[in-house]
């Protein structure tokens, strides 16, 4: 399986520089920023996913739009944040897709 997102991003090695646009990027990994936003350079909280955009890493705060495809590239879910077929990032994530687990 692969996983797709887009929203408002920072860069993995240079937190406070934002990606912008917002293009899909495809979901690598899951980062856990606790439960403090003063705790960490991004400002943000809470479990979020470590997407790949041309070869460069950010760190997504709220995915707004996602996609699930096959290995082979079938579409099997996508939609806006907070529908029935959107993604969020979960623990289990990580096992299930074979996401890596980053460390702020």
């Amino acid at each position: 399986m692969r996983i797709y997102a887009s929203g408002e991003a920072q860069h993995l090695n240079a937190p406070g520089e934002f990606l912008s646009p917002n293009p899909f990027g495809r979901v690598v990994g899951l980062i856990d920023l606790g439960d403090n936003n003063g705790c960490n350079e991004f400002g943000w909280t809470g479990l979020k996913a470590v997407i790949d955009v041309d070869g460069e890493e950010f760190v997504l705060d709220f995915p707004e739009f996602t996609r699930v495809e096959t290995d082979d590239g079938i579409e099997i879910a996508s939609g806006d944040a907070g529908t029935i077929l959107s993604w969020w990032p979960s623990r289990e994530d990580a096992q299930r897709y074979g996401l890596r687990t980053v460390f702020a």
